[in-house]
């Protein structure tokens, strides 16, 4: 696996954009990957169509290019915003995933409904009310990155990766999260099953993704515009027996034109000498 380009790289450390909230679009439409994001709390795609005027391959849910648009981002108000920093897990895949959300049984749900990261036993264990949810969720992020252990998985038959989840234990991601705090916010924690999640710190591959980012890349066009769906158009080539039979077509259109013409002024001509 590669990581993601430097150039988007920089762009989401500016922004203070967190991993979990890059959502990998490969083979989607905006109408798609849309709802889904919305389920997931996403705010980036990522594996999207280039926009025109750069060739930029992340977008906002809505389609709009996310590096051409930044102002659609909001962050501050999300660094700022009341709501939960949740922590839970997939036994199956014996990973964690740490983000932010304003109902997180919702959460629970849209991850498990929608199979993320191949998994569909997502469960919450721990969460804390913060009036600065998106900023404590991005410093929690950084200090786990060497645990990041990117996945891949099916979704109706394309590969699609998932950036953020952790190999560490449930442990060590509370001690993250609480390390970070000021006071004693409001929180919930699954003592009984916490147990289940109390898995091996393993040191992962960073926030990475596979090859989709190397030089010379393009993400496959999802709809095809005016202009590709007529090959006549300038600037878009045909092949070349189809080019043939088209001009060979209008030729004879063009010659039959002609001799009707002609023909048309003999019979005129005609008639005038025989009137005189």
């Amino acid at each position: 696996m590669v990581g993601l380009s430097s150039e988007q790289n920089q762009f989401l450390n500016h922004h203070q954009i967190c991993p979990s909230t890059v959502f990998d679009a490969t083979g989607l439409g905006p109408k798609n990957y849309g709802k889904i994001m919305s389920d997931l709390g996403c705010r980036v795609a990522i594996g999207v169509t280039p926009c025109r005027k750069v060739g930029h391959t992340m977008r906002l849910k809505s389609g709009t290019c996310v590096q051409c648009h930044p102002a659609g981002l909001g962050f501050q108000d999300r660094f700022n915003a009341h709501a939960y920093v949740y922590v839970c897990g997939s036994l199956r895949l014996e990973v964690l995933k740490v983000g932010v959300a304003t109902d997180v049984n919702a959460r629970m749900e849209g991850l498990n409904m929608h199979g993320y990261g191949g998994a569909t036993d997502w469960q919450c264990f721990y969460w804390i009310e913060l009036d600065n949810a998106g900023e404590i969720e991005f410093e929690v992020h950084s200090i786990l990155s060497p645990y990041a252990t990117p996945t891949s998985y099916l979704r109706a038959g394309k590969k699609v990766d998932c950036l953020e989840v952790f190999s560490c234990s449930a442990s060590s991601a509370i001690d993250a999260l609480e390390s970070l705090l000021d006071g004693e916010p409001d929180y919930w924690k699954d003592s009984k099953n916490l147990c289940l999640f109390e898995f091996a710190d393993r040191e992962g591959a960073g926030f990475v993704r596979s090859g989709r980012h190397q030089q010379g890349f393009r993400a496959t066009p999802l709809y095809r515009s005016k202009a590709t769906r007529n090959p006549n158009k300038k600037g878009i080539t045909v092949n070349s027996e189809k080019r043939k039979q088209g001009y060979f077509r209008g030729q004879w259109k063009k010659h039959v034109f002609q001799y009707l013409f002609f023909a048309a002024i003999v019979v005129v001509c005609f008639y005038l000498i025989t009137q005189f």
